[in-house]
């Protein structure tokens, strides 16, 4: 970009000798462009050498008179000699345009102050927006009314009608300007979009244009990171840029819901001020955005914008909030609730609903589809939705097929050729607006899978298409006589449409994917019939305390083919002088039983578990055992112990014996009184406790008949105070159980 560096050459005649030209001062400030005044994208080139004048650029030298550039310029180039003139442009200064764009632009405007207004001459010039009293005043030396503000400071930028807000970071604080422009609004707002995206080329390449920009913070998903971004709002897609190789667009017709009140645990923690209010939370198809500005004010403003979108009236499918598949999500709702309930149903399409529940169910699809939930109460509530679909799509404001494609639709039923007439309907399809032709998809898959079942629901493929001939192609404001020559044609399309879907209809992204999915399913399926069925369940046995390593096993195992299977499947050597079992293991590891050789994985999995409602925390585990089993260390008496009774939570002394081999007996420690007795085989032992004071030498005693390990309360807790005690009298209760009882061993 070239400018003339010798102030006179705008109001003098006189031609000027290079020889006596002064030095160039200092670059001053580029000059002022009036509102048709536009400039930018201009990269430093070296300086020229003097030639003929070249044609200069016509938007430089159109200064409208609301600018305070002069004319006389025109009027002085007759009298120049065009090689000094030529002479006397040189390139600015390359560190002022390094970024490759200049953007001045001015004009006068209404600026909001407070309760007041007042109208002032808006300029924009190097990233600077201030405010003058008039045209005339100089930018050095003139007092602004409002700024200057530096627009790398912006924080948020929204308009509405022609009225523009902006809000600046000025000393740790928020400045809100707001100002309307009295003519050239659009130059002001591509003007404005132009100078903050300038440095961003990705966002300013795929934004179109604007409706709001301006810095937040983002985060994709619910455990996503907190990044800085530069957002853009056009229409309705948001586009947030991380960097310049990261770019993310949202379809806010797709967003479930607008969440204002988010978790506190949510909030960015890169923002700490006073008086933050939290983010809003976008939430999507398995997905969700949170954003949050650096102000609660403007995480407001952002709010105000995205709610904006969702609550603007759908009188189109345009605006429509639409499903992921880009189908807006009433018609989708409808059309999954008619393929699960009425598809079997005779009469759909054809019966009438009831009035009333049809009027209020289209009235919430309208207001929000996304929390209506479609539940069925009868046919008569099938026939009701089948009749709001079509309503739905006959409010609106243009038709699923636009009225000036009709005539190109019915000229296709002319040809004969199959092909070729399949060839121009998809080139026909391909020019209906994107939601029109995935709603026109999505309506005409289901009227094939109607059609399908016609058997049954006797909906054939001619039935179906006089219902919705007239409703793909006409809306309520249409004119019904005129339309109704055409109604013949419209039922041949929608018949054609249905009988060539497969042809004429490309195949989606998801679809593919779900083709692949049950292809895989089918073949998993087909390669698991031909293998034996086990019988019986499988049970998950774990390997040694501590370690994360396990194996399955047939619930129909004794404990002695669960130990051969340990050490066979999973090649684990036997140390020939240890001994090892298999222990069931309950409550976190507190209580701990060693499982007789003869004795079911069954009788203990699908009996007591399952009668107790035991939780994650019961295990089978395979180990070594401390203690095994041994005849030599016997004693049927416990000596002094501490006993708490079930469901008690206090413990008294007293001693216990085994009386006549079937018997426990508690007595007092003095007088040998009886306490307490039960019968063994009406219980189970464990080693361990589940009461404070948790001693190490302790067993528990659960009744056969208890529900279960209901607290820490539940069974008869013994504690001794030798080890070796506490041995001998268990060893003599499951020899009683191993030798005597054998009948016993289901309950383990």
């Amino acid at each position: 970009m070239y400018r003339s560096l010798d102030p006179s050459l705008s109001s003098s005649s006189s031609p000027i000798s290079p020889k006596t030209r002064p030095a160039p001062p200092p670059p001053p400030p580029p000059p002022l462009m009036s509102s048709t005044m536009i400039g930018w994208n201009v990269p430093p080139v070296p300086p020229l050498p003097p030639r003929p004048l070249p044609p200069l650029p016509q938007p430089i030298m159109d200064c409208s008179p609301s600018t305070s550039c002069s004319n006389s310029f025109h009027e002085s180039t007759g009298s120049i000699d065009k090689t000094e003139l030529a002479d006397s442009f040189e390139v600015l200064d390359e560190s002022m345009v390094a970024d490759g764009h200049f953007i001045c632009f001015a004009g006068y405007a209404t600026l909001q102050m407070d309760k007041k207004k007042k109208r002032a001459h808006a300029r924009l010039r190097n990233s600077q927006l201030a405010f003058y009293v008039h045209e005339e005043v100089d930018d050095k030396h003139g007092k602004t009314i409002m700024g200057p503000h530096n627009l790398n400071d912006l924080l948020f930028i929204t308009f509405i009608g022609q009225n523009i807000s902006m809000y600046f970071l000025h000393d740790d604080d928020v400045v809100l300007v707001r100002f309307t422009p009295e003519n050239e609004f659009d130059s002001w707002i591509l003007m404005l979009g132009e100078s903050i995206l300038a440095e961003m080329d990705l966002l300013r390449s795929t934004l179109r244009g604007w409706n709001s920009l301006g810095r937040a913070w983002t985060r994709t998903g619910a455990v996503g990171e907190w990044k800085k971004c530069v957002i853009g709002m056009h229409d309705d897609t948001l586009y947030s840029l991380e960097s310049e190789e990261s770019l993310f667009i949202t379809d806010l017709r797709k967003v479930h819901a607008l969440k204002f009140k988010v978790d506190r645990l949510d909030w960015c923690s890169e923002i700490k001020r006073k008086g933050q209010e939290g983010p809003i939370l976008l939430t999507l198809d398995g997905s969700s955005l949170a954003i949050e500005a650096d102000f609660s004010i403007c995480t407001k403003e952002w709010k105000d914008a995205i709610d904006a979108i969702l609550r603007r009236p759908q009188n189109t499918l345009e605006t429509c909030r639409l499903s992921s598949n880009g189908v807006p999500i009433a018609i989708e709702k409808c059309i999954t609730f008619i393929s699960t309930h009425g598809l079997e149903l005779e009469g759909i399409y054809r019966k009438n609903g009831n009035k009333s529940k049809e009027k209020v169910l289209l009235k919430q699809l309208v207001d929000d589809a996304w929390s209506v939930h479609l539940t069925r109460e009868g046919e008569e509530c099938v026939f009701a939705v089948a009749d709001v679909l079509r309503q739905f799509l006959r409010r609106m404001e243009c038709a699923v097929v636009p009225e000036n494609l009709h005539h190109q639709f019915y000229a296709i039923l002319e040809e004969s050729d199959e092909n070729v007439r399949d060839c121009h309907l998809i080139r026909l399809l391909d020019s209906l607006p994107q939601v029109h032709y995935l709603t026109l998809r999505r309506i005409i898959a289901h009227l094939c899978e109607v059609t399908a079942n016609f058997a049954i629901n006797k909906a054939t493929i001619e039935n179906v298409a006089k219902m919705f001939g007239p409703t793909l192609f006409c809306v309520d404001s249409c004119d019904v006589m005129e339309k109704q020559a055409e109604m013949g044609q419209q039922i041949s399309i929608v018949v054609l449409l249905i009988h060539r879907f497969v042809s004429i209809f490309r195949e989606t992204a998801r679809e593919a994917a779900s083709k692949a999915v049950l292809e895989c399913a089918k073949k998993d399926v087909e390669r698991k019939t031909n293998k034996t069925r086990a019988e019986g369940m499988l049970v998950s046995i774990n390997l040694w305390a501590g370690e994360n390593r396990a194996f399955n096993v047939r619930d129909d195992l004794v404990a002695q083919e669960v130990l051969t299977q340990a050490f066979a499947l999973r090649d684990i050597e036997r140390d020939a002088n240890v001994n090892y079992a298999v222990f069931e293991i309950l409550n976190d590891g507190h209580l701990v039983r060693r499982l007789h050789e003869e004795e079911k994985i069954s009788s203990i999995v699908l009996d007591r578990w399952l009668k107790w409602k035991v939780g994650g925390d019961a295990i089978l585990r395979v180990d070594r055992d401390p203690h095994p089993l041994s005849k030599n260390l016997t004693s049927p008496f416990t000596g002094k112990v501490k006993v708490a009774l079930d469901g008690s939570r206090w413990f008294q002394s007293c001693e216990m014996r085994i009386e006549g081999g079937s018997t426990i007996v508690m007595c007092a420690l003095k007088s040998l009184k009886t306490i307490r007795k039960w019968e063994i085989s009406d219980l189970i032992v464990f080693e361990g406790s589940t009461r404070k004071p948790g001693h190490e030498s302790a067993l528990t005693f659960i009744p056969l008949s208890s529900r279960g390990i209901i607290d820490k309360f539940t069974g008869i807790c013994v504690h001794f105070k030798q080890e070796d005690k506490r041995i001998r009298f268990l060893n003599s209760i499951l020899m009683l159980y191993a030798m005597e009882k054998p009948n016993l061993l289901v309950h383990f």
